[in-house]
C-alpha cells in the first residue's frame, strides 16, 4: 500500500546499510521501528521511473511470499513523493542492525548457533522456492539477525529482494566438463563457475542435508559436523 511520508519519524541521517539501489535509515512508522530502503537515482524522469519499477517490483515479490519468521515484513512503499521509499519491519539486536557478515567478522556467533541459522536459512529459502521464486542475491550482508532476548541465540532474517525472478522466467545453464555453457551472458556470482568454489558449495550443502535427516540418529554429532566443516577445502 502507499504510505504517507509524513507519518514515517526519521531518527537518525546515518545509514545502517546501502548499495547500489540506494541506502537504508532505520526509521520508525506509526510507533514501530522500520527499515525505509530509500532508493537513488539520477534526475532523468527515466531513471526516476525505472527506481519506481524497482521498488514496486520487490515490493510485489516480498508480499508474494507470504507469512514466514525469517522474511521481513513490508508495511508499504512511498511512490506518490520523493525520495521513493520500501518501508518494511526493522530486524536488529538493540537497535542495532547486525548483518550475518558483521556476526561472523566479529566472532558473535557460536558453532551450534551458526548451525541453527543455516538451517533456518535453509528452511526460508525452501518457503521462497515453493513461492515460485528465487532469490538471486544471497550473500551474508543480505541476511541480518535478530535476537529476541539478550540471552537468546540469533536468528536470521532474508532480505533484499530487489534481484528476486519467478524460477518460470529464469534460464537453466548446465556444466559442460569443465566450461559452464551461459550463451555469453554473466552471472550474478561470477565464482559459480569456478570448479573449485562449486565443489566447496556441493560439499557444503551435503552437510547442511546430513544435519537436517529426519531420524536423529542419523544427524552427525556437533563435533563430527565441526570436523567435517574444517576438513572442507578450497
Amino acid at each position: 500500500k502507499e504510505l504517507r511520508p509524513e507519518n514515517i519519524e526519521y531518527l537518525s541521517k546515518n545509514p545502517v546499510g546501502s548499495g547500489s539501489f540506494g541506502q537504508c535509515f532505520l526509521r520508525r512508522y506509526r510507533g514501530i521501528d522500520v527499515i525505509v530502503k530509500q532508493m537513488t537515482h539520477n534526475e532523468t524522469s527515466e531513471d526516476e521511473e525505472q527506481a519506481r519499477r524497482d521498488l514496486l517490483h520487490e515490493a510485489k515479490v516480498v508480499s508474494a511470499l507470504g507469512d514466514h519468521p525469517h522474511l521481513p515484513m513490508i508495511f508499504g512503499v512511498v511512490t506518490k513523493a520523493s525520495p521513493l521509499c520500501l518501508v518494511t519491519q526493522f530486524h536488529g539486536v538493540q537497535q542495532e542492525s547486525v548483518t550475518l557478515h558483521q556476526a561472523a567478522d566479529n566472532n558473535a556467533v557460536t558453532t551450534a548457533n551458526c548451525i541453527s541459522i543455516f538451517k533456518k536459512i535453509c528452511s526460508v529459502l525452501d518457503h521462497v522456492h515453493s513461492k515460485g521464486y528465487l532469490h538471486n542475491d544471497i550473500k551474508g550482508n543480505n541476511v541480518v539477525l535478530e535476537r529476541p532476548s539478550a540471552s537468546g541465540e540469533f536468528s536470521p532474517v532474508l532480505i533484499d529482494f530487489g534481484k528476486s525472478l519467478k524460477v518460470s522466467s529464469v534460464t537453466l545453464y548446465r556444466r559442460n566438463g569443465t566450461v559452464m555453457k551461459c550463451k555469453g551472458k554473466s552471472y550474478l556470482a561470477p565464482e559459480i563457475a569456478i570448479s573449485s568454489l562449486l565443489g566447496f558449495y556441493e560439499r557444503v550443502r551435503e552437510l547442511v542435508k546430513m544435519s537436517t535427516r529426519d531420524k536423529p540418529s542419523e544427524r552427525p554429532s556437533l563435533y563430527v559436523f565441526s570436523r567435517k566443516i574444517a576438513d572442507v577445502k578450497f
